[in-house]
């Protein structure tokens, strides 16, 4: 294997980095905290499940980063021994 980064896997580093920055602790607390001052318990409901609903998507995000570094980066058994495309 190669030890040049591809154009794909820098992609996915940033991809990587961006989802890490917008999903860090203290990012939702300061999400959480800024709503605790909200007196409408509705807005503050729809906001939390907003903030649910994006933690969702990022964890899906992350599980595709995931799965896309595997590709670019495992070898797997059956590809040993057999000639690269990468």
């Amino acid at each position: 294997m190669d030890d040049v980064v591809t154009p794909q896997v820098a992609q996915l580093a940033t991809q990587l980095a961006a989802s890490a920055a917008r999903n860090t602790a203290t990012a939702i607390t300061d999400k959480i905290g800024a709503l605790r001052a909200s007196k409408d318990a509705a807005a503050r409901a729809d906001a939390l499940e907003q903030i649910v609903s994006d933690l969702i998507a990022d964890k899906n995000e992350l599980t595709r980063i995931a799965q896309s570094y595997q590709h670019e980066l495992v070898v797997l058994p059956r590809e040993v021994g057999q000639p690269s495309d990468r």
